[in-house]
């Protein structure tokens, strides 16, 4: 039998190799404290997530999906971010046809660092890695975009000295890559923004307010976009390794994109 501490080492060791090999998340502004290095070296994610839009012919999706994301982080003032995003099980429904399985895997790493501001500190997490179309490619509707896309990207949190207020922004550029049938698909970037407040001295419940926001290269006249507000709670209990989020997106504004609303249920490990 393995001894614990060595069979902790292994998946720890395994856990690093996946998250450098491969990586990649949606940059949104997706939850609170997103740029902050976790309280341990790893850290990992469970996210089930619905969504329902509409596009601009009217067609209608219901989509659902099961991400497991591994993170890894080094260092206290300067170290070394890296993650992997495991799309597991992605159903796709527009009212006529319906699929389901494995949707785009992800990947990437890059460097992250603490920069100290009087009363204020500012954390970032940065990176650059790409997805790789995992996903069927005959499937309809799609669960992936068939083909390999180049991504770079940054998180920043920036709180006061009791850590009760915060200011969270992320910024990610997509450049698209070619498809199986040689089309090139179109380049897109994603920012975001989100204030967020602790409302217990415990830290047990702390909320976000902010918008998020997708542009998309359209080559007749310039960019499209969808921004939509976004709403977070998260609960920590304390003295625990873990804490739940809720995250909620309502789109108000697109132009050639699709338009809806969308949540996502976070529980999140410190391993």
């Amino acid at each position: 039998m393995i001894p614990k501490h060595n069979l902790k080492n292994i998946i720890r060791s395994s856990v690093l190799t996946a998250s450098m090999l491969t990586f990649a998340y949606v940059a949104k502004s997706d939850d609170i404290f997103k740029g902050v290095k976790g309280p341990t070296n790893w850290q990992a994610d469970l996210r089930e997530n619905y969504a329902q839009k509409r596009d601009s012919k009217g067609v209608s999706t219901i989509t659902t999906i099961n991400n497991d994301l591994l993170k890894y982080w080094s260092g206290d003032n300067i170290g070394l971010f890296a993650f992997v995003n495991i799309p597991l099980y992605k159903t796709a429904d527009n009212e006529i046809t319906n699929s389901a399985g494995f949707g785009d895997l992800a990947f990437g790493a890059g460097p992250r660092g603490k920069i100290s501001m009087g009363s204020y500190s500012t954390s970032f997490l940065s990176y650059l890695g790409m997805t790789i179309p995992t996903a069927k490619s005959d499937s309809k509707p799609a669960l992936g975009n068939d083909r390999t896309d180049l991504k770079a990207g940054i998180y920043t949190t920036t709180l006061n000295v009791d850590k009760s207020l915060e200011c969270d922004v992320s910024f990610e550029y997509t450049s698209a890559g070619k498809n199986s049938k040689g089309a090139k698909g179109l380049d897109e970037i994603a920012a975001g923004a989100i204030l967020g407040a602790r409302l217990t001295e415990d830290n047990l419940l702390r909320v976000g307010l902010g918008v998020t926001s997708k542009y998309k290269v359209n080559p007749i006249n310039g960019w499209d976009h969808v921004y939509a507000p976004r709403a977070v709670i998260r609960i920590t209990p304390t003295d625990m390794n873990w804490h739940v989020e809720l995250i909620e997106d309502h789109d108000t504004a697109t132009k050639n994109m699709p338009k809806g609303y969308s949540g996502t249920l976070v529980f999140r490990l410190n391993l």
